[in-house]
């Protein structure tokens, strides 16, 4: 080639790199292309499994037709999903449609909870799949709760030591997953009735455990006690490692079983049957002379049944003003005196020893300044 020629070559590459233009087809003329709008679908009942998984294009002309199956691309499949198969039809310029379903969760074992979608077509234009958005997995990084045996404990105080379970529905892609968890009071307290626990940790290392525990501890406090419990909270739940793939998507609480209550029945019941009186007793608030700045009153705790070996149990006394609500009715026309105001509880704990069938509780008035 001569260099008059080549240089006429190289003038006219560049006179059509300036005269190349760049045409933008509108959406609705465009040919389709269909995938998952969202990758991670969300249950709205875990306890009946329903969801949805929406189905989108980019360029909505003509008419297309969209079939999906569950389970994966690869074959394996998915037991929990119905309806197992189906197809959507999307009209000219329509661009999404919904595909309702329900995810039943497996509570024996793992199971995998995915639809994919298998072919779109079109009578009238070219219409493909959306690589990387043809399947879509249910709660891929799971929905904890405590186990269904574990939401309400009843022990004995002598059971020292509880375990309570933790279980995963679905999150058959999550990784490492911490949770923390912590106790509060009920009538038990903590630090007397049960080891208090502010923020505990429990870890699930793999996609495939379906179950963790912790243990918690229970105190024998040696008093006579009814009946009383304390709750323990999930409170909270994060991917220690999480997949890009799933950026969008977090593990979670399920909120109706998060909490577990744990009873603690009555204690010491074989040391006798407890009773205080009298019901009912009137005194003035002065005391009996110019010198005696309080008036004490005696009630008598009482045990019957059985006066075998040694029993300790708490007083409460309740005012107006008391934190607990109050263990019986009291008349419209009736004043709770108020503690450490109108009368202070001496004795906070009745002891009996061996054979011992009644002892003392006593209450007084404190009275006023310069009395």
């Amino acid at each position: 080639m001569s260099g008059s020629s080549a240089l006429s070559w190289a003038r006219l590459l560049a006179s059509s790199k300036r005269n190349v233009m760049t045409a933008a087809v509108p959406e609705e003329a465009a040919n389709s292309e269909v995938g998952f709008e969202f990758l991670a679908l969300r249950v709205s009942s875990v306890e009946l499994g329903t969801c949805e998984a929406e189905v989108t294009r980019a360029g909505v002309f003509g008419d297309v037709g969209v079939q999906w199956s569950a389970g994966h691309p690869s074959g394996e499949a998915s037991p929990g999903i119905s309806p197992s198969s189906g197809s959507l039809f999307m009209a000219h310029g329509e661009r999404s449609k919904v595909i309702s379903l329900t995810a039943a969760a497996d509570l024996s074992g793992l199971a995998s909870y995915a639809i994919h979608l298998t072919g779109a077509t079109s009578h009238t234009s070219p219409v493909k799949l959306r690589s990387g958005f043809t399947l879509a997995v249910v709660e891929p990084l799971g929905i904890y709760q405590f186990a269904p045996a574990s939401r309400h404990l009843v022990i004995a105080e002598e059971i020292q030591t509880i375990t309570l379970y933790v279980q995963r529905l679905y999150g058959s892609h999550g990784n490492r997953t911490q949770l923390s968890y912590s106790t509060t009071a009920g009538s038990a307290a903590a630090g007397e009735d049960f080891v208090g626990v502010a923020d505990g940790r429990l870890v699930f290392d793999s996609p495939r455990q379906t179950n963790a525990s912790f243990r918690l501890s229970v105190l024998d406090d040696a008093l006579s006690e009814a009946d009383e419990d304390f709750h323990v909270h999930l409170t909270d739940v994060q991917a220690a490692a999480p997949d890009a793939t799933w950026a969008d998507a977090s593990p979670r609480l399920h909120p109706r079983h998060s909490v577990a209550t744990v009873t603690i029945l009555a204690s010491d019941v074989t040391g006798g049957v407890l009773s205080i009186g009298p019901g009912l007793v009137r005194t003035p608030e002065d005391g009996v002379d110019d010198t005696q700045r309080e008036r004490r009153i005696v009630l008598k705790v009482r045990r019957s049944d059985s006066v075998a070996g040694g029993v300790r149990v708490r007083v409460l006394a309740y005012g107006a003003g008391s934190a607990a609500p109050l263990p019986f009715a009291v008349e419209s026309t009736e004043a709770l005196a108020k503690e450490e105001e109108d009368f202070r509880l001496e004795t906070r704990v009745a002891s009996f020893q061996a054979g011992q069938s009644e002892t003392e509780v006593i209450p007084s008035d404190p009275g006023r300044s310069g009395a």
